[in-house]
């Protein structure tokens, strides 16, 4: 049998779980991701969604999601591209507080980083 100092627990700790949703709405409301909503909605339109069901919270947090998602990949990317720089080159560019500056993203590193979350983009070949 459960004592009453433990239930008082359990219910407190079923109330704070009840209202993390809540709280974690009311936090995306006040955030503006850089993905215009035209973007969202463009892409909820070709998954079958009509702009019109499409709530805007939703869109919201599909924007969030997406900007976080391609904010890791380029994190990643200038990670691998840093690491790749020689060793003396990247101490003397660090030391300085200026390393991001001097690295350059390539289509290759990207490509590599994007293989790593699982998508295989294939280079387009041009046509003359």
């Amino acid at each position: 049998m459960i004592n009453p100092a433990e239930l008082k627990a359990l219910r407190d700790e079923l109330k704070a779980i009840e209202e993390r949703p809540a709280e974690m709405a009311k936090k995306l409301e006040n955030m503006k991701p850089t993905l215009p909503d035209a973007v969202v909605e463009y892409y909820a339109q070709v998954a079958g969604i009509p702009p019109e069901q499409l709530d805007p919270r939703v869109a919201n947090l599909v924007a969030i999601a997406s900007q976080k998602f391609i904010a890791d990949i380029v994190s990643d990317a200038m990670m691998q591209t840093e690491l790749a720089m020689d060793k003396k080159k990247r101490e003397h560019f660090a030391h300085q507080g200026v390393l991001a500056a001097h690295c350059c993203l390539t289509n290759e590193t990207v490509r590599n980083v994007l293989l790593d979350y699982g998508i295989n983009v294939t280079e387009e070949t041009k046509k003359e």
